[in-house]
């Protein structure tokens, strides 16, 4: 998946996010060498309905932090 700066404000790709964010974790557990196999449906849920202001790397980063900080993907035991 490629991003650029002229990709359209996340808020008007909503549909998008269930696969950006699998895509997101699925990157940052090859790059960190993690085991991440998802978000809780809450979490999920509360991104679906977050007023986006940025674009896709917005979601990029609060992914990688959530990853970072175990606040809401869970690991593969």
């Amino acid at each position: 998946m490629r991003l650029s700066d002229s990709d359209p404000p996340l808020r008007e790709r909503i549909e998008d996010i269930p696969d950006l964010v699998n895509h997101f974790i699925d990157q940052f557990n090859r790059k960190n060498k993690m085991k991440i196999k998802s978000v809780s449906p809450a979490f999920l849920k509360a991104l679906v309905k977050y007023n986006w202001i940025g674009n896709v790397r917005e979601l990029e980063s609060v992914i990688e932090r959530a990853m970072f900080n175990g606040q809401s993907p869970q690991s593969e035991s």
